[in-house]
């Protein structure tokens, strides 16, 4: 891959994405059993903190290393969404047949 598109840290993503989900995923299941607003509360709650905390990391990463932002933050955001869109489909798939 051409330096240019280079996504640094894509272990430390693909790490950390992987890590948030299995734990936003099984706090998400065990406030599934109680009432069903606590649960909608808490999935809308911890979408936007991870939100938040990614925006954060690449703020960070922008002041760390400004040559490679762009890659860096592009990279982080589609890993982002891809595992977003993971978490929906286990969800819908962990709903529909519970």
């Amino acid at each position: 891959m051409p330096m240019k598109y280079h996504i640094p840290y894509v272990w430390f993503i693909l790490a950390f994405f992987a890590a948030g989900t299995f734990l936003f995923h099984s706090l998400t299941m065990r406030a599934a059993k109680g009432k069903p607003q606590a649960f909608v509360r808490h999935y809308m709650g911890s979408t936007a903190l991870r939100m938040f905390l990614c925006i954060v990391i690449i703020v960070i990463y922008r002041f760390r290393d400004e040559n490679s932002v762009v890659p860096f933050a592009l990279g982080f955001m589609t890993h982002y969404f891809l595992f977003t869109a993971f978490e929906v489909l286990a969800l819908l798939r962990e709903f529909k047949n519970g």
